[in-house]
């Protein structure tokens, strides 16, 4: 068997483990300049293979201002921008990328999505003991990194 959970929070941000800020700001040429802020807020993890997702309205390529850590690779096909961090944790815990694009509709540059990769737990579970649902007697059991 499969032992499933999942972890629910009435202050669902207390359990977010990085936080993502997106700040466009259109200027009067109709030049939307983004400002991109990472942190890593669950100190106690490693992410691997970051990759924040910023939709843009256009597929003209940005201009770059301002990366302070990963890369960025832009998608014209599919409107959008990939910030890549190969490894977020505590001691490369926060980042900043700015761009600028034609773009006039600050709601054009959302939703932004993460996606990432850990070995670490978010909310970290012990399994101390396993028993037979039938008999109550005591089952065996590995866990699995």
């Amino acid at each position: 068997s499969i032992l499933k959970w999942r972890y629910a929070s009435k202050d669902d941000e207390a359990m977010v483990p990085l936080r993502v800020t997106c700040w466009p700001e259109v200027d009067m040429d109709g030049i939307t300049t983004v400002n991109m802020e990472l942190e890593l807020v669950a100190g106690h993890l490693t992410l691997r293979d970051v990759v924040v997702t910023i939709p843009v309205p256009t597929s003209d390529a940005p201009e770059v201002i301002n990366i302070e850590g990963g890369t960025f690779r832009h998608n014209p096909k599919k409107h959008i921008i990939e910030w890549e961090l190969s490894v977020v944790d505590k001691t490369n815990s926060t980042a900043n990328f700015e761009f600028t694009i034609p773009g006039s509709n600050e709601s054009d540059f959302f939703p932004v999505t993460t996606s990432f990769t850990s070995e670490d737990m978010i909310c970290p579970v012990h399994v101390s003991a396993v028993h037979q649902l039938e008999s109550g007697g005591p089952a065996k059991f590995g866990l699995y990194p």
